[in-house]
């Protein structure tokens, strides 16, 4: 898939030929000796030319296809999907990620990856409901902390949901995923 119009190997042996001067000592005919030079080079300039129409491709993540392990290497992405579509889904969307702590951004971030998401949340202590002076926190207090479940939805294998989670999530945030696969 490229954006770029390239030449093929006889439009650039042609245009090799054209270039020569005229006369009896630059025979250009096909068996000659020049024809095959020609040839020859048009072949190296025909590869040079369709990897320079994808360059444009390959420096787009989501159409990147030989750069993208390097494009995984620079986000620090360890356990890649096998499938090279997921793989360019989790690059763009870890570069395109903004950082929020936002069950919207969870949901959209998920859905960039190709994974439907609900999130259901825990309360800690609320106002209202525990008085002052009452004992709330013991030796093992996790106040610091707050859990939240991550239901994904139509799929069992969400495994590189929660590789990407990994790397984004704070660490205060104790996660726990549950798979729906009726939904």
């Amino acid at each position: 898939m490229t954006i770029l119009q390239n030449y093929k190997q006889n439009e650039y042996a042609q245009g090799l030929k054209n270039l020569l001067p005229t006369g009896f000592a630059w025979p250009k005919d096909e068996a000659s000796l020049l024809n095959q030079i020609a040839q020859g080079f048009s072949y190296a300039f025909q590869d040079m030319d369709i990897l320079s129409c994808e360059t444009i491709d390959e420096v787009f993540p989501g159409t990147s296809t030989v750069l993208l392990p390097i494009w995984q290497k620079t986000l620090g992405i360890c356990d890649a999907p096998t499938d090279i579509q997921e793989q360019r889904n989790q690059v763009v969307a870890l570069l395109t990620a903004t950082g929020a702590i936002s069950n919207s951004y969870f949901i959209n971030f998920a859905k960039q990856l190709g994974y439907t998401l609900t999130i259901i949340e825990y309360g800690g202590i609320i106002s209202g409901i525990y008085r002052c002076g009452d004992s709330v926190g013991t030796c093992q207090d996790y106040s610091y902390e707050f859990d939240v479940t991550f239901v994904v939805h139509g799929t069992n294998d969400y495994t590189i949901l929660q590789n990407t989670f990994a790397a984004i999530l704070p660490p205060y945030v104790r996660i726990y995923y549950i798979s729906d696969i009726n939904s």
